[in-house]
This record gives C-alpha cells, structure tokens and sequence, in this order.
C-alpha cells in the first residue's frame, strides 16, 4: 500500500515559520483566474479552495480531474484530505464525551479491558489524541500496510494494530514527548467504537449530519471506471504524475487508518466542519472547544490542531496521491486541497498560500 511503498501516511509538517518567507508571494484564490495561476504555479493537475469570513463564503477550482483526460474539476467535487481527518476524529471523540460515553482521562488499557500490557498503563484518550502516548511514528508503516484496503466494519482490524502497537516498548512516557503517528488515533477510535458500538465511519454520521458535511465520506474518492471526481496522483520516482483513480490501487491507505487520513469531502463540508471550529458553535459546550484547541501537555499540538503562534489552528494531510491544508483563525476558515501528491514540495506553498 501507499504508506510501506513511499514512507508518509497523512505526514503532518510543522513547518518553520521562516519556511513561509520563500513562499509569500502565492495568495490565497477567491476566483478560477487565481485559482489556474496557483495551480500552475504548484505544478498540480487540479486544485480547490474555499473560505468563510462571516458572512462572505465562496470556493474556486481549476485544472483537470486526471492528467490525460478532459474532465475539468468541478464546484462539489470531492477531495481527500489526509491527516485532516484527524481533527474530525477528535471533534467526534468529543461528542461521545459530552455524552458521557468515554472520558478525556480515560486509560486506553481500560476502556479495552486489556490487562497485559502494563508498560502502557497510564496512556489516555488525551495522549493518543494529542500525540503524547510514546507510540512509535513509523512513517513507513508495513504492519499497517498489511491490513485490508477496504473493510465493511473495521473495528476488529483496529483493535489488532493496537494490540501490535502495545507489543511494542514505549517510546517515552505518557505526557512528555510529542511523536506524530497516525497509529494514536487508530487507538484513539478503538476506545470510542468499543466505548459506543459501531464502527468509527458510521459514528462520523454524528458530526457530518448536524454540520451539513454533505458529501463527506471515506477513501479515495469516485466510482471505479468512471471519472466522476478528482483522481489522486502519485508524485514517487517512476510514477510521477501516474494517476491512481478507484480502482487501480494503490489509491488510499487501508481501511484500518480511517481516523488517522482516509477522510474526503467537498470543499463546502470542509469549511462547514472548519467554521465550527472557528465560531465554536452550539454543537458542542465551550469547555469542549476549549479543549480541542488546546495543547494538554505542552507544546503546539492541541487535540488534532496545530496552534500557530498567532493562536490560529492548522494541520496539513497527504496519502502520497493527494495533498491539503486547512487554517482556522479568528476571522476565516480556509482550505486547500490538490490532486498530487507531493506533500514535501507543496507544505510550504500551500500554507504560505493559506496565509496570505
């Protein structure tokens, strides 16, 4: 699969800040004219954008749905976000919280009722979701790999990733180190599928519903044989620019990684999940916000956001095919997303592009 082949599921960058500087002349499109500048100016087939800023809303595409084709992109399309499933997972995780499903204090060992691992006894759901656990990163992940590309209920998968995980030693201790790895929140949704019942894609239905995220779903997005939505694009030696439409894998990573990066949605969901945040709506209690976007052990990772120093919240995601960004600040909520994937050449546009 894509992850063990090319070495980064959904990577998240924390970018330099001094990174931007070289960068700061691309702007952020509010039209398709800028839109086909800034893809060209990326090098990608195709690209989308979309924003809020009180009431002024809008999105824009440009480029082609495949390299090789003629389908241009299209308003609604759906794009794969990546790792920015992750701050979807935290915010669902805090729902089933509010409810008193689980707790943010919560052991992973127990909710699992698990007893034999006690070098990960004092691990909480706040530390698989703020990347303090001691989990390993694992960038090229071929235990991960090895899992099914498509489940009908993956919890069973889940739970044994975790198990493999717990096999493990630590890597340090609960609270003191942060290490990206997408297999926190794999954890993180085995506490809350076992805590609720179901499977975590069919508990996301509780955040898409109330926020109106038409469209949203999981995988790669598209009908095998029809090219009826962007199709991801690898960017690896051998293959750059090779598409890898449904069908034709590798086109996502497997279905066990859905919480971590295997999100898509249209750029309206996106920014419809985003100006919850940036507006902390009703959905949730402000107490709840709050804790999202706050770093619960130190440094600049909250509950699945970045916290820029300006307090802005950040996060970026690549499956290799496919690589985006998303920016909440006080006043906006914007997105990008692309059909490539070359998410090291492009972290640094792409958030410079946010930002401007």
């Amino acid at each position: 699969m894509i992850m063990a082949r090319r070495g980064m599921l959904g990577l998240l960058a924390g970018l330099p800040w001094a990174g931007l500087a070289r960068a700061a002349s691309l702007s952020f499109p509010r039209d398709t004219a800028a839109a086909a500048r800034l893809r060209r100016r990326l090098g990608v087939p195709a690209l989308s954008a979309g924003w809020r800023a009180g009431a002024t809303a809008g999105e824009t595409c440009a480029g082609l749905r495949m390299t090789g084709a003629t389908a241009p992109v299209a308003q609604g399309d759906a794009w794969h976000w990546g790792s920015v499933t992750k701050p979807v997972t935290a915010t669902l995780i805090a729902l089933a919280a509010e409810a008193g499903e689980l707790a943010w204090d919560e052991p992973l060992l127990a909710r699992l009722a698990w007893h034999d691992a006690p070098a990960w006894q004092g691990v909480t759901l706040l530390h698989l979701l703020s990347h303090t656990s001691g989990f390993p990163r694992l960038d090229s992940d071929g235990e991960m790999d090895a899992f099914p590309a498509e489940e009908a209920d993956p919890r069973a998968s889940r739970l044994a990733l975790t198990r493999m995980t717990l096999a493990r030693a630590p890597e340090a201790a609960p609270g003191t180190r942060f290490i990206y790895s997408n297999r926190n929140y794999v954890a993180a949704a085995a506490m809350l599928e076992a805590a609720c019942g179901q499977p975590w894609e069919t508990l996301a239905q509780r955040l898409f519903a109330p926020l109106g995220m038409a469209g949203a779903g999981f995988g790669a997005p598209g009908t095998p044989g029809m090219l009826d939505q962007p199709v991801g694009h690898a960017w690896w030696p051998g293959e750059a620019g090779v598409p890898h439409p449904p069908g034709v894998p590798p086109n996502d990573n497997p279905a066990v990684a859905g919480p971590a990066a295997r999100l898509h949605a249209p750029i309206a969901a996106m920014i419809a999940f985003l100006e919850a945040h940036r507006t902390r709506a009703p959905l949730l209690r402000p107490q709840t916000w709050q804790r999202l976007h706050t770093p619960p052990f130190g440094g600049n990772y909250a509950l699945g956001w970045v916290v820029r120093p300006d307090g802005s919240l950040w996060h970026d995601g690549s499956n290799n095919l496919w690589t985006a960004q998303v920016l909440v600040r006080p006043d906006a909520a914007r997105a990008i997303a692309t059909n490539w994937g070359d998410h090291q050449r492009l972290a640094t546009p792409l958030e410079a592009a946010l930002r401007s």
